[in-house]
């Protein structure tokens, strides 16, 4: 009776984790609930986690997916989170809020609530809460960029922009909304009007550009770009003020890449950008 009951609790632990074979070098813990909101569908307040199995505590990439603000989910980076979980990193993919449903500052709120749950919880699943990046593609470099530079939203949550190790930006274009609303205006108009509208201190406030001075402990960045008239000029411009402000910045041009295909390709064996992260991660951690 004994020997029944043990193999039953076997069973039921293998079905609750899934069935890992011997090749597999981490597992998948899904649709983790970071934040409960009234009326909001709790697929926007979860976050997916890539665990590696061997043990240690593992440093940390906390990553937010893009879509203009508008669309897009953490299902997009199963390839990012196999790569980065393969090479001994705890991978979190997060969900928030999208835009017309909300504004400004909804979405950025929702990832500093899903930054606060990788921090606090992450022991849990092998991370190092002192070592954990940001990083973002797109509309998700812009808020990645804004949680690394404007303290106010960590701070809300009882943590510092000490609490982030670094920075990767991966061909945004809204680092500072009110110069592209000027330069792009149909992609203003497309894209950045639904998630911020059009008052000319909202945009200012939600530019990453504006929040970056000496002495607030920004932590380092690189900032990658590809050959599109909306992101090259922006990059440029945001690792030139980190720079000034005597933060760590590096500026790194994808070439041969698009928008689409930077992300797409990500975690690719010989993917140039993807090398370029990993030296940046590297870099910071031998410090």
């Amino acid at each position: 009776m004994r020997t029944a009951k043990i193999l039953g609790l076997m069973i039921l632990m293998v079905l609750a984790i899934g069935v890992l074979r011997a090749e597999d070098k981490y597992k998948i813990i899904k649709d983790i609930e970071y934040a409960q909101i009234s009326g909001v569908d709790d697929k926007y307040l979860s976050l997916d986690v890539y665990q590696p199995l061997s043990l240690g505590w593992h440093p940390v990439i906390f990553y937010v997916h893009g879509g203009g603000w508008t669309m897009g989910d953490k299902d997009m980076d199963k390839n990012k989170g196999k790569f980065f979980a393969e090479s001994g990193f705890v991978f979190v993919s997060a969900n928030y809020r999208l835009s017309p449903a909300v504004k400004h500052p909804a979405h950025i709120e929702d990832v500093a609530r899903a930054y606060a749950w990788t921090h606090n919880n992450i022991r849990l699943h092998g991370g190092n809460p002192d070592k954990i990046f940001v990083m973002g593609h797109s509309s998700g470099a812009h808020l990645v960029a804004l949680l690394a530079t404007d303290e106010k939203y960590l701070k809300d949550r009882d943590l510092s922009l000490k609490d982030i190790e670094g920075a990767i930006l991966l061909d945004g274009a809204g680092y500072n909304i009110p110069e592209l609303k000027k330069t792009s205006p149909q992609l203003f108009n497309t894209f950045y009007a639904a998630a911020f509208g059009k008052d000319q201190q909202t945009l200012k406030n939600a530019s990453p550009f504006f929040h970056i001075s000496s002495g607030k402990h920004i932590p380092p960045f690189l900032v990658v770009y590809v050959d599109r008239k909306a992101s090259k000029p922006q990059a440029k411009a945001m690792v030139d003020k980190l720079a000034d402000s005597g933060v760590k910045a590096e500026l790194f041009f994808a070439e041969n890449r698009d928008h689409l295909s930077l992300d797409r390709e990500l975690g690719d064996d010989h993917d140039p950008t993807t090398q370029a992260i990993v030296n940046f991660l590297e870099n910071i951690l031998k410090d």
